[in-house]
């Protein structure tokens, strides 16, 4: 298939036309930033949110359908006169345009009535001289002739060896997440997604915590792959390579962001669902650290909520060091809390503290108050061996 390799935008008077598109939602304390576009040689309506191919190969109307099909669309359907307008922007660039008409998805059934490939039936028709002045039959085929005295639909021998048009939703090549959790599936899913396209996943959790990822479901071609990358983008170090049949294993990265390209082939023809994952942040493993209350040695501030999670290696317990501790007694805490036992802080402490915890992880929170504010603390831990 023929491919252009510029950037077209068009301005009509009903409708826009790029190549890439970008939206952007915020929910549930999480933000995503994704980019849809359609592919190279392919238009993109902005109004429409829908793509479209003009293939100037010249093959009969069951093969204009197969060929459609193998890059995860159809021949085109039309459902209003700004989608009429807007493909017939596009015909108009071609250089066939005027002499050869094109292969439409329309189609007749017993009754003579007019449906798409989704098999709705065509509510919007452009027939040329404005009216279907023909005898249609079951499975007639139809093409758009774009000539000056001849702009729109007309019956036409299905053998016969033209143009087409083809037409899919745009997908997405680009998702970026900020979140603590959540999921990330191939373009499309659960329908197909697109063969021949790259689509690119970064996701960020909160600082201090690494990112937990595991891949429910993978069903896609033996030459489409996921690359996981341990970073920001896909410079990043390789964490996993995911193909058709991998095992659905655990995959950690080292640091807070995470990073992963889906290279969809161009055998999947419409045929494979592709895949789904899950990813959680998750508190690193370490065998010591600090944590101090905001502003340390300096006053903290007031209404403030902290937290800091502490996770040690397992069969090792978290021993604890409070060096320096003063609070507004009563009204502003440092809670210290795991499976095994529960601390809790306020006031001023003159003595040095020392906690053994025998599990492997605990949670702190520190809270303050509208008013009155101190110095606050200063704490280390310890990994240790439990004997």
């Amino acid at each position: 298939m023929e491919m252009w390799s510029s950037i077209v935008l068009f301005v009509l008077l009903c409708g826009t036309v790029v190549r890439g598109y970008g939206i952007s939602s915020k929910y549930d304390n999480a933000t995503v930033y994704s980019y849809s576009q359609c592919g190279e040689g392919w238009y993109y309506s902005l109004d429409l949110n829908e793509c479209y191919y003009i293939s100037s190969n010249y093959l009969n109307f069951n093969d204009a359908v197969a060929s459609c099909n193998a890059v995860s669309s159809q021949l085109v359907s039309v459902y209003s006169e700004v989608e009429y307008l807007v493909v017939s922007a596009h015909i108009q660039e071609q250089t066939f345009a005027g002499d050869t008409p094109a292969w439409i998805g329309l189609q007749a059934d017993a009754n003579s009535n007019y449906y798409w490939p989704d098999r709705s039936y065509a509510n919007y028709t452009h027939w040329i001289n404005g009216s279907a002045n023909f005898n249609a039959y079951t499975d007639s085929c139809f093409a758009w002739f774009s000539t000056a005295a001849n702009n729109g639909w007309w019956i036409y021998d299905c053998q016969a060896e033209l143009p087409f048009i083809c037409k899919r939703n745009a997908y997405l090549n680009q998702v970026n997440i900020t979140a603590n959790s959540g999921s990330i599936t191939s373009p499309n899913y659960p329908l197909p997604y697109f063969s021949n396209s790259i689509t690119n996943y970064y996701i960020t959790v909160d600082p201090g915590y690494l990112i937990d990822l595991s891949f429910n479901i993978i069903a896609f071609d033996e030459n489409s792959v996921v690359y996981v990358y341990d970073g920001t983008d896909t410079n990043s170090s390789l964490l996993e390579t995911i193909r058709k049949g991998s095992h659905r294993s655990m995959i950690e990265s080292n640091s807070n962001q995470i990073a992963l390209e889906f290279v969809a082939s161009a055998d999947g023809g419409g045929n494979y669902i592709g895949w789904t994952a899950q990813f959680n942040a998750s508190v690193p493993v370490t065998t010591s650290g600090g944590f101090t209350s905001p502003n340390f040695p300096n006053n903290y501030g007031i209404n403030e909520t902290v937290y800091h999670n502490i996770r040690a290696p397992e069969n090792f317990g978290i021993f604890i060091t409070i060096w320096s501790f003063v609070s507004e007694a009563a009204y502003d805490f440092l809670y210290l809390t795991n499976s095994c036992e529960t601390y809790t802080f306020a006031g001023t402490y003159s003595d040095i503290i020392s906690i053994n915890l025998t599990c492997n992880a605990v949670d702190l929170k520190w809270v303050s108050d509208y008013s009155n504010c101190y110095r606050g603390f200063n704490l280390t831990w310890v990994a240790k061996l439990i004997a």
